[in-house]
């Protein structure tokens, strides 16, 4: 855990820009099927959860 928090902040930064891009453009390949309100739940949803408890495999 402590590697973990010695990132450089930039890294973090271009880490996080890059995979919210990602999020975005994934959500606007079905841009027919969600609404906004679905679209904002599901970006609220990535900056709250894991991976994992998106797949319910934790808590």
């Amino acid at each position: 855990m402590a590697q973990e928090q010695s990132l450089p902040p930039e890294m973090v930064l271009g880490i996080f820009d890059i995979n919210i891009i990602n999020v975005v453009l994934q959500l606007i390949k079905y841009n027919d099927e969600l609404s906004p309100a679905d679209m904002r739940r599901y970006i609220a949803g990535y900056l709250t959860h894991t991976p994992l408890q998106f797949l319910g495999l934790m808590q």
